[in-house]
This record gives C-alpha cells, sequence and structure tokens, in this order.
C-alpha cells in the first residue's frame, strides 16, 4: 500500500549524479582536511557532496551549524538544486516551489531535535503528486514525499507516533498524552485478563463438579 513509484534512493542517485567507483573520483575529492580550505573554527566534520555531477563540500561545526566551503556560494546554492531537481523530474511540471523557514505539518522536528531549515519544498505534477525538501544550507536532497507517504503521515506517524505539532513542540503534553494513551490500554488489556481468568475458574468448577 505504501510502495512508491520510483525509490528516493534512486531519485537521490540522479540529483547527485556521484561517481560510483571510486576510481573515477578525483584527487581533490580525497585531499587531506585542511588543504586549500578556508575552515571555521571549531570545526567537527567536514562532509563531501555532489549536485548533478559537481563536486562540494561544508563543515559542521560543534554547535551543528553548516557551512559551504568550495564550488558552490550560498546565493546561487538554491538556483542548482532547483535546476537540478526540475532536470530529474524532467518529465513533469513544477507545481509549486516554496521555502519554509519553519516546520509545519509534513515537515517537521521530532520533539525539537535538530532538522535543517531553511529548506526548499518543490512540487511536481507526476502521478504520485511527489514533494521534495532540499536543505538551502547544505543543498542536499532530503526527502521525497508522495501523495501516499503524506496519508501515512497522518495515518501511521499521527496515529502511532501522535507527530502532531501541538503535541511534540510541547514535550510535556506528548508525554502525558502518550503516558495517558499507554495507562488506559493497559487497563483495558488487564480487564480482558481478569474477565478470562474468572471465566475460566467458572468452567474449571463446573467440570469439577461433573466429574464428583
Amino acid at each position: 500500500m505504501f510502495d512508491d513509484e520510483v525509490p528516493f534512493s534512486a531519485r537521490l542517485a540522479e540529483y547527485k549524479g556521484a561517481p560510483t567507483v571510486r576510481e573515477n573520483l578525483t584527487d581533490e575529492v580525497f585531499a587531506s582536511p585542511g588543504r586549500n580550505l578556508d575552515l571555521p573554527p571549531d570545526t567537527r566534520e567536514l562532509v563531501w557532496q555532489w549536485i548533478g555531477g559537481s563536486t562540494y563540500s561544508y563543515a559542521v561545526t560543534g554547535d551543528g551549524q553548516r557551512q559551504l566551503l568550495t564550488s558552490f556560494k550560498q546565493d546561487c546554492l538554491e538556483d542548482t538544486a532547483l535546476a537540478e531537481i526540475q532536470q530529474v523530474m524532467a518529465s513533469h511540471k513544477t507545481v509549486s516551489i516554496e521555502k519554509l523557514t519553519d516546520y509545519d505539518l509534513y515537515y517537521y522536528s521530532h520533539h525539537k531535535r535538530w532538522r535543517a531549515l531553511p529548506v526548499l519544498r518543490v512540487r511536481f505534477d507526476d502521478a504520485n503528486a511527489t514533494w521534495y525538501h532540499i536543505d538551502l544550507t547544505t543543498g542536499e536532497l532530503i526527502n521525497q514525499l508522495t501523495e501516499t507517504g503524506r496519508a501515512r503521515r497522518w495515518l501511521y506517524n499521527g496515529l502511532h507516533s501522535l507527530d502532531f505539532r501541538f503535541l511534540i513542540d510541547n514535550r510535556p503534553a506528548w508525554d502525558l498524552a502518550v503516558i495517558g494513551l499507554c495507562s488506559a490500554g493497559f487497563l483495558f488489556s488487564s480487564t480482558a485478563v481478569v474477565v478470562s481468568w474468572r471465566r475460566l475458574i467458572r468452567v474449571r468448577k463446573r467440570q469439577r463438579a461433573k466429574q464428583s
């Protein structure tokens, strides 16, 4: 029921255009971390990425901030990423392009955990009514959200994990809701066990009465 026509991994590979064989990678990609790179203070991680076959990199600092280092300038990254996802979906029309600077019902953080902002949401008119989210700081393609995925967001995540913004943005409220529902479930289960146990006792008493 929840399978998509084209897996996200396939779309992601097209978007990146990254070489699949190590021998095809240039020496620049595997350069020593500090060479020719203007690293920000407190750099903890270096990440090499691709968009449309072009290599670039970004640094991750101790506070989780991302900063581009090579190839792409921040002001042209949005245009590059948008052009590439439209190329990936070249056979379909772009329905809308939206820049998100805050979370909403379909792109959100669980209990205020870090998740990239701002992001670009691009919608297409394919059979699955697909949406894509792109990190505007690093250019990475974050996810693919189809019509089925949006339904699953409510039917599975919403009902099973209570991923409603008014709850996940207010952690005590989410905790109380989960504890309350779990307690109700435990109560109903306990009631069923008690009823079943009493029935078994009555059956055994009747069997003993017949035997005597």
